[in-house]
Formats: structure tokens, sequence, C-alpha cells
């Protein structure tokens, strides 16, 4: 088997053009100003707040949130929840993390317009670590999309994906939670795995950094229906491998569990 065929069957086959950087329509240097702000209701641990936003047709505006601190004089960690253009302010998200020892505040901003927000713009310009998690059912960010925006980022970055996860606002992924506390507790971090390789007709990884794999298997589908099934991979120590379908055409991933039951994933670049 070609292996040039096969990683690009796997998700992504285009080469990806370097951006330059780009701050789009800010104003940085007024955007890192704290904006005026006044509270409305507050049911503790959760308080309501509206802050001072852009103008829109030279008149002011107001963006709506969620603040959520809990109990403690810190220092504490902050979150901001930010949601997509067909959300808002949801509070049972802030209090998911007010939960978990966080202070955060998610934006209700709709306005989205690709010029100022298309993730390609900013995301190689980031430089902390990040979690990717999706589904292959998400309508909003197809895989082979989603792909090209995770490539982007020139900082760590681990990949979820799970077979038949579909879109929507949902915060309580235990891999997020394991991923933040990794960094801002010194929890155990996820599982990490190197590149994905194929040779003949086997695909192979090794993982790298602490834990232990539990599990592991190559998530697929075959031709444009995409009917996605799983085949066990074999673990040796690090090591996790498989031997490929024999149908064509192929896309698939490794979807890898640690000894906690978190979930990674690792496909071809």
């Amino acid at each position: 088997m070609n292996k040039n065929l096969f990683a690009a069957g796997i998700l992504l086959g285009l080469s990806l053009t370097a951006r330059a950087e780009s701050n789009g329509p800010w104003d940085m240097a007024a955007l890192s100003k704290v904006p005026h702000a006044t509270w409305g209701e507050a049911k503790e641990p959760i308080r309501e707040v509206y802050y001072e936003g852009e103008t829109f047709k030279v008149k002011p505006t107001r963006v709506f949130a969620y603040y959520g601190k809990p109990a403690g004089t810190g220092p504490l960690p902050g979150i901001v929840l930010a949601h997509g253009g067909g959300g808002a302010a949801f509070r049972d998200w802030v209090k998911h993390w007010v939960d978990n020892y966080f202070a955060k505040m998610p934006d209700d901003l709709r306005m989205r317009w690709i010029e100022n927000f298309e993730p390609s713009r900013y995301l190689g310009q980031a430089q902390c670590p990040m979690l990717f998690m999706n589904g292959t059912s998400d309508f909003a960010y197809p895989l082979e999309s989603y792909q090209k925006s995770y490539n982007l980022v020139k900082s760590p970055v681990t990949l979820c994906i799970q077979i038949n996860r579909g879109h929507g606002h949902i915060w309580t992924f235990p891999e997020v939670d394991a991923f933040i506390d990794s960094y801002l507790k010194m929890g155990a971090p996820l599982l990490k795995i190197g590149p994905m390789t194929v040779a003949g007709e086997k695909a192979s990884a090794v993982m790298t950094g602490t834990g232990t794999v539990a599990n592991a298997q190559l998530d697929y589908a075959i031709g444009p229906d995409r009917v996605w099934k799983s085949l066990p991979a074999e673990i040796k120590g690090k090591a996790v491998s498989v031997n490929l379908p024999a149908e064509r055409p192929l896309i698939g991933y490794f979807y890898v569990t640690d000894q906690r039951g978190l979930a990674i994933s690792k496909a071809a670049c």
C-alpha cells in the first residue's frame, strides 16, 4: 500500500499555507484595558455582569456574561468560556467550572464574521497548550477542516475525536477537566502520542510521556458514506499498531484511553 495515499486519506491531503500574524480589526491596546462593567442579579456563586462592548453604528453596546467565583481568597486561575455563534451565556457551564475551583466568565457574543473570527487567522499565534475535542458527526466542524485548524497551532496540541459525537454545548467531558487540571492543578496529564505512521498495511504510533495505555483502537470509515467502525489495536508497552482494512478509500485515526478511561486521538498529518 502506498503510505502517502493512506496519509492523504486520513482527514487531510492538502498542504497548509502559512498565514501572516494578524490582529484582524481589533485595537489590541484598547482591548487590553479593563472595560467598564456593572453587576446584575447575584445567585451565589454566580453573578450576572454587563460590560462595555464595541460600538455599533456609533452607539455604545453592552455584553452580557455570567461570572463565577469559588469560595476563598485566592489567588485563583481564571477561564474565559467562549461559546459558538449559535449559543448564549450558559449559567450551568460556569457553575461546572466554579465547582472545579476556577473563576470564569463566558461571553455572550453573537456577531460572527468570517473576516474577524475565522480561527485560521489567529490559531497560528497561539502560545498556550490546546485541547481539541470533536466527533465524527459534528456538522459544524468536518474532520478535514478541523484538522486544518489544529495543524496551524504551533504550541502543544492534544486531540480527542469520538465516533458519532455530534455538535453541542457540552461541558462535562472528563478529558477537558483533566487537561485543565494537568496545567493548573498539577494533575496527572492526558496521554501523549507521537506521529501516526504507516508501513505497508500496518499503522502504528508510540505513546510519549507518563501514563499507561489501557485500550487502543483504530476508528475508521470507508468511502464517501463514512459509516464509522472500530478495530482493536495491539498494545506493546507504549506502542500501538493495527492492520489496516483492505477497502479503499479509507480514513481513520487512533483512539487511545489510559487507565482512567480518558481518551486521546491521533491522525496522520
